[in-house]
C-alpha cells in the first residue's frame, strides 16, 4: 500500500573548532571548509566555509544537522592560511 508522507529540512546546526600553529599558538585569518558528506538525493549546499578569528577560532553556522537516526557528517579541511603565514617549530624544552 501506498502512504502519503511529508520531508521536513531538519533544524541548523554548527561547526566550531580552533586552529593552532605547531607551537600552539591561534592562527587568525584560516580559511576552513566543511564538506558535507551526503548521499546522491542530497540537493542542497555541500560546503560551507569559515574564518578562524584573532584567537584561531572558527565558528560555521546553519549546516545541516541531520537527525538523531541520520545525523549529518563532514570533513573539515584548512582550506586557505594567510598569506604571510609561516609555522614555527615548537619551542625545545
Amino acid at each position: 500500500s501506498l502512504e502519503d508522507f511529508q520531508l521536513s529540512e531538519a533544524p541548523p546546526g554548527s561547526i566550531s573548532g580552533q586552529v593552532v600553529d605547531q607551537a600552539g599558538q591561534p592562527v587568525p585569518g584560516v580559511t576552513i571548509k566543511a564538506t558535507l558528506q551526503a548521499g546522491p538525493l542530497y540537493t542542497g549546499n555541500r560546503e560551507f566555509l569559515g574564518t578562524t578569528g584573532p584567537d584561531g577560532r572558527y565558528v560555521i553556522n546553519n549546516v545541516p544537522a541531520g537527525d538523531p537516526a541520520v545525523p549529518a557528517s563532514y570533513i573539515v579541511t584548512v582550506d586557505q592560511l594567510p598569506a604571510l603565514f609561516t609555522n614555527p617549530a615548537p619551542a625545545q624544552q
